[in-house]
């Protein structure tokens, strides 16, 4: 086997892809696929202002973002970082406060559904009472009410 014969056998694992530059003249709306999409990039990416939506892939995104860095001083970089690490605090204590609030409003709603339970179980009970024809004071004692708050709760509940 030659030497060049050992060059060009490559494994499935890389794929070459030869192109002129000059040459190509595609714009954003004619690319068709992620080739094409870095051949655009690599020939303008010096030339563009922002990610155009048709590069709007994780990797091209990524490779932005390390030429935006590339042109940075040592400070203007310290300062991006800073920024960027600020940004991450912030995201990171908003959702923790917003899964913190939904567990909080969890429970006071199970804490408030409970309470509704017992009271219309003791509703029920008050009324069964009633229509058996126990004596207000028996029914007080059964619920734990004064008296007066179970004539109350009678007269609430129509009875």
């Amino acid at each position: 086997m030659s030497k060049e014969q050992r060059l060009i056998e490559y494994s499935d694992d890389i794929e070459l892809v030869f192109v002129e530059l000059p040459k190509f003249e595609r714009s954003q709306d004619q690319l068709d696929n992620i080739q094409q999409q870095w051949i655009y990039f690599i020939k303008n990416a010096g030339k563009l202002d922002f990610i155009p939506q048709s590069l709007n892939t994780p990797c091209i995104r990524q490779a932005f973002a390390i030429i935006n860095e590339a042109g940075l001083s040592a400070e203007e970089l310290e300062a991006q970082h800073k920024r960027r690490d600020f940004i991450i605090l912030q995201r990171d204590s908003l959702t923790k406060a917003r899964s913190d609030g939904e567990q909080a409003g969890l429970a006071k709603g199970i804490e408030q559904g409970i309470e509704q339970g017992r009271l219309a179980e003791r509703h029920a009970v008050i009324r069964k009472a009633h229509q058996s024809g126990l004596p207000p004071q028996l029914i007080a004692s059964l619920v734990g009410l004064s008296e007066a708050e179970l004539i109350a709760q009678l007269q609430g509940l129509g009875l």
